[in-house]
């Protein structure tokens, strides 16, 4: 063995991380050690000379050095740390015995990882071998006492003592035998370190309540320190409402911290988690904590918005309402960044202005609404060029919020949802065209500038435009020649059959006399006409040698005529199959009247969302809009379905004058 005595005199404290890769345990007595074989592990230890020096650090030290010197930096695991971590068996615990016994230091000694034998004991949950460290170093003179406290606060390179290992098993027994060895253990560390965390904030972040309250029970003075500056009150309010409540009776100050990195109190992250139970907690402790800004000047209300957090918006407009003004770095009032949130601004208008109107809150609600941002933008310009029905309602809605303030830039919400729109051919119900509209209805007018009205409007884009044309034109021909093929068939291939008789009727319609049948065929000729129009709009649409404006206008009729024949196809079906079916099965006829009424739920929906609209408008300007109100509801389903009304008027008229 004497390769294995080479190195003998050479001192261990030259060890250090960056030559620690080339000190290893020897074979044997890592094996002795992997295995409890104390008494082997005994026979190597006391051969003269042979490994002591190399493996195990400093053997030589004498029993009179301070405290300070009973820690050692290592680089691999030392014998103790491979036996701490074998487990609670006899043979290990001897074998911890005989180590020890030849070098005491090592209880203290640590690994590249930080870890000292109690971390490797405390993370294999070996509580007999935790109890048995901590004894040996008790029993073996006067300072044993220190030298376990010692051993007990060192902390890894994440800033944790074998407190934290016993607190991840949520292992109470664990957790007394150390608090026992060390009644202020909990207190460490006391520091908050980067990414340190006490054991109390680690219980809390584990959901172990009970080990929890059992370090508390301990020491009433333990730390409460989380990473990046952070406490258990942090992770509490986001794991547990039991320990919230714990929390808050032990430590009221912890509201009042903030995280290092962003300087976020525990009520910021509750309502940034969106935990209104939470945040209706933290208040009644402290309602001030509700005004307390983190670094970017952003208030608890500011992150429950940009959650869309609106419960935590609530409680907090509930407990404190005055915090609805309070501004963030950008100069932003909570409702700024609501609207930039999309979130639905209905629930949040009613706390600010309850039902009863008191003028003092109908003022403050006005001031809060009409709030402008650093920027000069107030809730309505941001909602304009968000085009949400969502955001933008409930503000044109109150007769408090102001439609004409300018920005900085001169821009009122009109010119902003103007240049918003994109021009060209679109969609009326399009978001961006529907709010320009509102607003317009609503008395909104461009900013003033100098020159008179400058209006932010886009210009046309002429390429892009006869592009969408292109693209749309073939699925909008294609559709258009389809319904002109079948509704050209079906005027030949009637319902019902042709009259076989030799008299003058042979040839003619056997359901001729049928007003289901004639509505059927006024049905059939609509479909036809307007499929042929949408057609031709098309081929219009489609020629370059035209301006992009007539392109345009054809375009946007064809679609018109295109949805005009599909109705009328459909209602051709329902009368025809009417016709055939009811006087032997009026029940099927019947469904399927039924079922093909499903068709025109997209006239409901269009309905709905135009009447959302003049209702706001009604709200705003009273009686005078009642009449615009009524006219949008009736007149948009008659431009719709005219051709419904052409084939009840005929019926009507056929049936008045007793044609058939």
């Amino acid at each position: 063995m004497a390769s294995d005595t080479t190195n003998t005199k050479k001192p261990s404290n030259s060890l250090n991380p960056a030559n620690a890769a080339a000190v290893q345990l020897h074979p044997e007595l890592l094996m002795a050690a992997k295995r409890g074989d104390w008494s082997r592990l005994e026979d190597l230890m006391n051969k003269e000379g042979a490994l002591v020096p190399e493996v195990l650090v400093d053997i030589d030290m004498e029993d009179d050095e301070p405290p300070a010197k009973w820690t050692h930096t290592y680089g691999p695991d030392s014998i103790l740390h491979v036996v701490a971590s074998g487990g609670d068996g006899e043979a290990f615990l001897m074998s911890a015995g005989v180590i020890y016994g030849k070098a005491k230091h090592l209880l203290g000694t640590c690994n590249a990882k930080g870890d000292t034998p109690l971390h490797c004991a405390a993370r294999s949950g070996s509580i007999r071998m935790v109890s048995h460290l901590i004894d040996l170093a008790r029993r073996d003179d006067d300072d044993g006492a220190a030298r376990v406290q010692v051993a007990l606060r060192k902390q890894n390179k994440q800033g944790e003592t074998a407190l934290h290992e016993a607190v991840r098993w949520a292992d109470e027994e664990m957790v007394g035998v150390l608090m026992s060895a060390d009644a202020e253990l909990a207190r460490f560390p006391r520091t908050n370190g980067e990414d340190g965390a006490s054991p109390l904030y680690l219980a809390i972040l584990l959901g172990h309540d009970h080990i929890a309250e059992l370090l508390y029970e301990k020491d009433n003075q333990l730390s409460c320190s989380g990473p990046d500056g952070q406490n258990a009150l942090h992770v509490a309010v986001l794991r547990s409402k039991r320990m919230t409540k714990k929390l808050l009776a032990w430590n009221k100050n912890l509201i009042k911290q903030g995280d290092r990195s962003s300087g976020r109190t525990p009520l910021h992250f509750a309502a940034s988690r969106g935990s209104d139970t939470m945040a209706r907690l933290l208040l009644e402790a402290d309602e001030s904590s509700a005004y307390q800004s983190d670094n970017n000047g952003s208030f608890p209300i500011h992150m429950a918005a940009l959650g869309k957090n609106l419960a935590v918006v609530h409680v907090l407009l509930e407990k404190c309402l005055d915090c609805a003004q309070l501004r963030d770095a950008q100069g932003r009032t909570f409702v700024h960044i609501a609207v930039h949130k999309k979130c639905s601004l209905w629930s949040i208008c009613s706390v600010l202005l309850p039902r009863n109107h008191d003028a003092c809150q109908v003022r403050r609600f006005a001031s809060i609404m009409n709030m402008q941002d650093d920027e000069g933008n107030t809730a309505l310009h941001l909602a304009a060029m968000d085009a949400r029905r969502r955001t933008i309602h409930p503000l044109v809605w109150n007769k408090e919020v102001e439609l004409n303030l300018q920005n900085k830039k001169g821009q009122t919400a009109l010119d902003l949802s103007v240049s918003n729109r994109p021009r060209g051919v679109s969609f009326a119900l399009d978001p961006k065209f529907s709010t320009q509209m509102l607003l317009k209805s609503a008395g909104a007018r461009f900013g003033v500038h100098r020159g008179g009205e400058k209006k932010h409007t886009t210009p046309l884009n002429v390429k892009e435009e006869a592009k969408k044309i292109k693209d749309s034109a073939t699925t909008i021909g294609v559709v258009s020649v389809l319904i002109l093929t079948v509704s050209f068939a079906a005027a030949f291939q009637l319902p019902g059959g042709y009259n076989s008789t030799g008299d003058k009727s042979a040839g003619t319609p056997v359901l001729t006399k049928k007003y289901s049948f004639q509505a059927f065929l006024v049905a059939n000729t609509l479909a036809v006409f307007c499929s042929s129009m949408a057609t031709l709009c098309l081929m219009y649409a489609g020629l370059t040698i035209f301006d992009i404006q007539t392109r345009m206008t054809a375009f946007a009729r064809s679609i018109v005529f295109l949805n005009s024949s599909a109705r009328s196809l459909v209602a051709a079906f329902a009368f025809g199959t009417y016709a055939v079916l009811a006087p032997v099965a009026h029940a099927s006829a019947v469904l399927t009247w039924l079922l093909t009424g499903f068709v025109l739920l997209d006239i409901a929906w269009i309905a709905y969302i135009l009447a959302k609209d003049e209702w706001v408008l009604l709200n705003r300007h009273g009686i005078m809009a009642c009449w615009r109100f009524a006219g949008s509801i009736m007149g948009f389903p008659l431009m719709v379905l005219w051709p419904y009304v052409v084939i009840a008027g005929f019926i009507a008229y056929t049936k008045v004058h007793g044609i058939h």
